[in-house]
């Protein structure tokens, strides 16, 4: 099994922006057991999707965001921050006979990040799926594309 990570970000100084290019890939000569194949569908792949959507073999994501500073203190820290992204990702088993159901999932949304507090921090995202998938009877927020996280840094 391969797996590579990438991730660059390039900041613009005068207005702040900036551009984070982020992309996985796993590529497998041989099936795989379920806990070393390659998740699609999140916050950390593709977003506007259920968590672990696909869970295959082989697999990649490719995700593009532009971040935008829109409130800050006067020291300069971001107190608030949002912009648009597109992801997407596609997977596939190896050695069988058929992948069933959708590979590729992709989507286009807004993602929002809140600092409250210096070690505090609030993220908000939707997603627009651009694949539709069958949804579960008993749907989410996930499953409508909407993911919220809250992180706190305790020293």
């Amino acid at each position: 099994v391969w797996l590579g990570q990438l991730q660059w970000l390039q900041r613009f100084e005068e207005s702040g922006l900036e551009l984070l290019v982020r992309g996985s890939a796993q590529l497998a000569l041989d099936p795989l057991l379920p806990f070393e194949r390659f998740s699609v569908g999140g916050y950390y792949s593709v977003r506007g999707y259920r968590e672990n959507q696909l869970v295959r073999d082989n697999g990649f994501s490719f995700g593009l965001d532009a971040r935008l500073p829109l409130r800050r203190t006067p020291a300069g820290r971001t107190l608030l921050r949002a912009g648009p992204f597109v992801d997407v990702g596609r997977s596939w088993n190896q050695g069988r006979e058929v992948t069933e159901g959708k590979k590729t999932l992709a989507s286009i949304g807004v993602a929002v990040t809140w600092w409250p507090w210096p070690w505090l921090r609030a993220e908000f995202s939707y997603g627009a799926r651009l694949v539709d998938i069958d949804r579960p009877e008993n749907t989410a927020l996930q499953d409508h594309g909407i993911d919220f996280r809250l992180f706190a840094t305790a020293w």
